[in-house]
C-alpha cells in the first residue's frame, strides 16, 4: 500500500535516486526575472527516460543517467560523501533535506541549485534556479508524471 501524498517521502538520497528510474512526462516553465511579470520564456512539455544503477561500492551511492528524446544522455555520479561528477567531470555537490534531494553546482560566477522531490511515487516535481552572486537571473519549474503500463485486470 502507498502512502497518502502528504505522508510519501523517500528515507534515503539512494531511495529517492531508484524512484527517478522511468519514463516521465514533464512540464515545464521557464522564467527570466530581468523584465517582471512579462518574462514566462516558454512553458514546453517533454518525455524523459531516466535510469538510476545503484553503486556496489561503498564510498558511491550510483549513477543517474537522463534523457530527453532525440539528445544525448546525461550522466551524475553520486558519491556517499554529497559530491557529485558529470561525464563531463564538473563537480557538484547534493544533500537530502526534509525528503528533498537539493543539487548544487557553481559554474563560473553562476550557481545552478536544482531541487528534486516526491509527491507521490508517481508525480515528482523538480525546481532549477540559476543565480549570478546574488541575482536571480532564471529559474524553471518541473512537474513530471510517470508513465505506467495499464495492468491486465
Amino acid at each position: 500500500m502507498i502512502a497518502a501524498a502528504t505522508e510519501f517521502q523517500p528515507g534515503s538520497a539512494a531511495e529517492l535516486l531508484a524512484l527517478c528510474a522511468g519514463e516521465w512526462m514533464c512540464l515545464r516553465s521557464k522564467y527570466m526575472p530581468a523584465g517582471g511579470d512579462e518574462d514566462w520564456q516558454q512553458s514546453e512539455r517533454a518525455d524523459l527516460q531516466w535510469s538510476w544503477l545503484a553503486s556496489t561500492e561503498p564510498d558511491q551511492l550510483g549513477t543517474l543517467q537522463f534523457q530527453a528524446k532525440g539528445e544525448t544522455p546525461q550522466k551524475l555520479q553520486f558519491f556517499s560523501d554529497g559530491k557529485l561528477q558529470t561525464a563531463a567531470g564538473d563537480q557538484a555537490s547534493w544533500q537530502l533535506r526534509a525528503g528533498q534531494l537539493e543539487l548544487s553546482q557553481q559554474i563560473g560566477p553562476q550557481r545552478l541549485e536544482e531541487t528534486i522531490s516526491f509527491s507521490k511515487p508517481n508525480l515528482r516535481l523538480r525546481n532549477v534556479l540559476i543565480w549570478h552572486g546574488d541575482q536571480l537571473i532564471a529559474a524553471q519549474f518541473c512537474s513530471e508524471i510517470r508513465r505506467v503500463s495499464r495492468s491486465m485486470a
